[in-house]
């Protein structure tokens, strides 16, 4: 808990954390902002472990997180939308996270290659790594490695 102190100015917030990057004190008007800020710096610093979210289970509750929430602010979002729903409502979509490994999308890859040309799955790809990075690191899945990342070498079969 950020300690809360009077100044004379107002009410300062002390931020005492090694991984926090910013202002160490902020100095606000009322007590209760300075305790909203505390509060939103200690939040940001837990890990998805810890905090109150489960991990994600299967791929495709991943993809339907990753469209509502990142993906929105990528430039061309709207374009990443139909590629990543289809493969949510596809076979893939129902892998275990903690499960899924080059083998998935190397079958994915072949059965899609039978509908597109390769660069559409190089797009599709550099989507994918994205995604699974994101599952991983913020949202805390039971991934050991990206295996999107090493799919790339295998385009040329």
């Amino acid at each position: 808990m950020a300690p809360i102190r009077r100044n004379g100015k107002g009410w300062q917030a002390l931020i005492r954390k090694q991984e926090y990057v910013g202002p160490k004190a902020k100095t606000f008007r009322s007590k209760a902002q300075a305790q909203l800020l505390a509060n939103a710096v200690e939040s940001s610093l837990q890990k998805p472990a810890q905090s109150n979210q489960t991990p994600l289970q299967i791929f495709k509750e991943s993809i339907d997180l990753f469209i509502d929430g990142p993906l929105q602010e990528h430039r061309s979002g709207h374009n990443e939308q139909y590629p990543l729903r289809a493969m949510a409502n596809s076979w893939i979509g129902g892998v275990p996270l903690s499960e899924l490994s080059i083998r998935h999308f190397a079958l994915w890859r072949d059965e899609r290659l039978l509908q597109v040309k390769p660069n559409t799955i190089i797009r599709e790809l550099r989507i994918l790594r994205v995604l699974l990075d994101w599952a991983k690191d913020e949202q805390g899945c039971l991934l050991k490695s990206n295996p999107a990342h090493f799919l790339h070498s295998l385009l040329a079969h």
